[in-house]
């Protein structure tokens, strides 16, 4: 048992030394944003166990809440000051009076009431003001204002209406309009009218609606240009690569089925080869690819793609990651002999269009040594 398991380990062929791998990243690279997943996992995995029927709908809310928040179209800082409203882990007077019993917990700006998240920026009478002419209202949550995180979270409730992602942006970027108000009268002694405070977050939110439009354009461009190259490389001679790997049921071998042929679907070679299964299709598959692709470059041929069935493993293949350890090596020898090639792409196939290398792959499961064809339909 422990032979095999050892004689399934895929071996790089740049002989690499070992190394660690962070298991839940696909690069096997650890990062802070793997290990916060993993770690709200795990806690969220312990809080669902909590939750009755009623807790596990108030769990769906708060996850749809953080969900939204994530993927507004808005500057990563607004995404910051929005999290601290919501964790009330914002500076406000009472916050910083309850931890420090230092200061006056009291709104300076208008003397009425204890400055909480939803004071500043929700009841205070400048934060009225400012939404009372706000080009976005929020009627619907109006009973809400006296918790900021359950007023977003209805305001979230609403974002299906129509432009309702557009009207979260500016909602805030008002908000934090109102945050900076507030800053300046703490800190300058300087008021804000409440049109000034409603015109700098119209104008920042329509800045970067426009500055992000103009990365879509570009990206756009550079699409365009991609596509130009594609074109003046499909003009050139170019190889189409069919890769089939077989196993029996129980078996520990491996029949690999690889056609080579022109654009106009003529076969000008084919390779049989046998070998040890990883007990894993995708493996195999990927096994396969290698191993084709080492033939290929022998030939000298430059611009090729690869097809192969296994859409899963193309995807992976594309993206330069991987969905475990051993599969990740056999990526990282693919991609290092692609650098062998002038054009080499990777896309998948039905097995209708892939028979020819599924009738070889079955072939070569019942020979011993790899055989190579020049024209296998012949033979």
């Amino acid at each position: 048992m422990d032979a095999e398991k050892i004689l399934s380990i895929p071996i790089n062929l740049a002989g690499k030394e070992d190394s660690n791998f962070w298991i839940h990243s696909p690069t096997g690279q650890y990062t802070v944003n793997t290990g916060y997943k993993v770690l709200m996992k795990d806690k969220g995995n312990q809080t669902m166990n909590s939750y009755n029927g009623a807790g596990t709908s108030v769990h769906s809310t708060s996850k749809q809440m953080w969900s939204c928040l994530w993927k507004l179209n808005i500057k990563h800082k607004l995404k910051t000051f929005m999290w601290k409203c919501i964790n009330n882990a914002l500076p406000v007077s009472e916050v910083i009076f309850s931890r420090s019993k230092k200061g006056d917990p009291i709104c300076k700006v208008c003397g009425e009431g204890v400055e909480t998240v939803e004071h500043v920026l929700l009841n205070c009478k400048q934060a009225k003001q400012v939404w009372h002419i706000a080009p976005v209202q929020w009627e619907g949550a109006r009973d809400k204002q006296g918790c900021f995180k359950d007023w977003w979270n209805e305001i979230v409730g609403a974002r299906s209406r129509q432009a309702g992602d557009e009207h979260l942006g500016l909602t805030v970027n008002i908000l934090w309009q109102l945050w900076k108000s507030r800053n300046e009268w703490e800190f300058n002694n300087k008021q804000r009218h409440a049109l000034t405070t409603t015109q700098k977050a119209q104008e920042e939110w329509l800045e970067f609606c426009e500055a992000y439009k103009d990365k879509e354009q570009l990206s756009t461009a550079e699409t365009a240009a991609n596509q130009i190259q594609r074109i003046e490389v499909e003009n050139a001679e170019m190889i189409q690569v069919k890769i089939a790997a077989l196993r029996r049921p129980n078996s520990k071998e491996v029949g690999i089925g690889v056609t080579a042929m022109t654009e106009g679907k003529v076969v000008v070679a084919a390779w049989a080869m046998h070998e040890r299964s990883y007990n894993c299709p995708q493996l195999d598959e990927a096994e396969a690819i290698k191993l084709a692709m080492c033939k290929l470059a022998v030939k000298g041929w430059r611009i090729v793609i690869i097809q192969s069935c296994n859409k899963q493993l193309i995807q992976q293949i594309c993206s330069g990651r991987a969905s475990n350890i051993k599969l990740y090596t056999l990526v990282d020898d693919i991609l290092s002999l692609k650098a062998l090639f002038h054009m080499c792409s990777f896309c998948a196939i039905s097995k209708v269009d892939n028979q020819i290398s599924i009738r070889v792959g079955d072939y070569a499961l019942g020979i011993i040594h790899d055989e190579e064809w020049f024209n296998p339909l012949c033979c």
